[in-house]
């Protein structure tokens, strides 16, 4: 019987970074080494130095200025990893979007997510062990293809 592949490493990016410390804490404690940023240029020139086999975005992030706006965060870094999959030609790194926007602001950003390329997606406040188990099973399906 052969192990299963685990993950390793996974790229959280959330500008809320007590939120982004309980989402670490949950993958610590499963061996899995999370990579937090937060700003999505920040979460770009991680994702560009390192391999991750995951991430967990937030769609909504404060720009240099502090306001909030969807286009500094998660759909540049979604646009920014599902080009680099292809360039790359590796198994494509499965993704998770988050927003508290989404009940508010911008009520179809976690939609736009999920068809720029996010695999899943959840409004906060959600769960650190949802949504780390959804997550996971996300990269268990990938790696079955």
């Amino acid at each position: 019987m052969t192990e299963a592949i685990r993950p390793n490493k996974i790229l959280i990016m959330e500008d809320d970074l007590d939120l982004a410390a309980q989402w670490a804490s949950e993958l610590r404690s499963r061996d899995i080494e999370p990579v937090i940023a937060a700003t999505g240029a920040a979460a770009i020139r991680i994702f560009e130095a390192e391999d991750f086999d995951g991430a967990i975005v937030d769609m909504v992030v404060n720009d240099a200025d502090g306001n909030r706006r969807a286009s500094e965060g998660g759909l540049i870094l979604l646009q920014r990893i599902k080009a680099s999959d292809r360039i790359r030609r590796r198994r494509p790194i499965p993704i998770v979007a988050v927003s508290g926007a989404a009940r508010g602001i911008y009520p179809t950003i976690l939609d736009q997510a999920r068809a720029v390329g996010a695999d899943l997606g959840f409004s906060k406040p959600v769960q650190p062990v949802e949504l780390i188990d959804g997550l996971l099973r996300l990269i268990d399906e990938a790696l079955e293809n």
